[in-house]
């Protein structure tokens, strides 16, 4: 009875002000999506005198395992200041890289994020030292751009702003190493009998 009458109550009120329920609280479509994340506070990257980007690498280019990526990314960055950089302000590299990069190398990178405010991440060399990356990336919300890692599963962690330049170690496997024929042909061993005789013999093709 008691809940019959709490029902009975509010079907009233709701029917004596229709008005102020068909009003909706706040109207999604009448105000823009409002970006909370790092850089909020700028009213436009005119008043910035360059656009700084983080290299979450070696900055060496010497560097056994990451020199070419570093003098590629300087290169790349070259050619787009030549052309103009981003409305007249050129682009900088902001290296940030420790030989220990789960503990002192992720640790630079945030500070990066959070202090130089770059506004997007080059990472990595390496499948490892991107996860690294797209894990400041997923709180952050500073995009990615991985030149080096082919590990697959840093784009399965949900996260659209994180891009890869090379395919997954899967592809590159498909394509290197052709997959076996359905049909598997046997060699018969003539010492034993035809029960225990077939031998399967994988075929991987020409």
């Amino acid at each position: 009875m008691r809940r019959e009458a709490a029902l009975g109550v509010l079907a009233a009120v709701l029917a004596a002000a229709p008005g102020a329920v068909q009003t909706p609280f706040k109207s999604l479509a009448e105000r823009p999506h409002e970006y909370v994340g790092p850089g909020r506070e700028r009213t436009g990257s005119s008043q910035l005198p360059d656009i700084p980007l983080a290299w979450f690498g070696p900055g060496e280019a010497d560097h056994p395992q990451g020199g070419d990526f570093w003098r590629g990314a300087s290169l790349a960055l070259e050619e787009a200041n030549a052309g103009g950089g981003f409305e007249g302000r050129p682009f900088r590299l902001v290296p940030v890289w420790s030989d220990s990069p789960w503990t002192a190398g992720v640790a630079q990178l945030a500070r990066a994020v959070f202090e130089e405010r770059v506004f997007a991440i080059l990472a990595s060399i390496d499948g490892a030292a991107t996860h690294l990356a797209e894990q400041v990336a997923a709180k952050a919300l500073v995009p990615v751009v991985s030149p080096g890692s082919t590990d697959k599963t840093v784009n399965l962690a949900g996260i659209p702003w994180m891009l890869s330049c090379l395919p997954g170690d899967d592809r590159l496997a498909a394509a290197v190493v052709p997959a076996p024929r359905p049909t598997t042909p046997t060699r018969r061993d003539p010492s034993r009998p035809s029960s225990r005789s077939a031998i399967p013999t994988p075929d991987f093709g020409p």
